[in-house]
């Protein structure tokens, strides 16, 4: 078996020092009531205080059936979805 160099939060760590370093945000411990959709693209999400963040690419760890049964609703359709390596 194989163990991440400084446990599965230095994996974490990792991503969110790349994100932030080209510009982006992470917000952890956030909680998102739905992603923000205008003609079938997403462009933000609403978090549950009512506070609304916009970004170009949302990127959702809620998994298939959250993401798009309860974040978008089942009657979104979006134009471009890119799957993760998790697929």
């Amino acid at each position: 078996a194989c163990f991440p160099e400084g446990g599965s939060g230095a994996i974490a760590r990792t991503i969110v020092s790349e994100i932030t370093k080209r510009g982006g945000v992470v917000a952890h411990s956030a909680e998102v009531s739905r992603i923000l959709t205008r003609n079938g693209e997403a462009y933000g999400v609403e978090l549950s205080t009512g506070e609304e963040s916009y970004a170009s690419q949302i990127v959702s760890s809620a998994g298939l059936r959250n993401t798009y049964g309860v974040l978008l609703g089942q009657e979104e359709k979006l134009k471009k979805v890119i799957p993760s390596s998790g697929y």
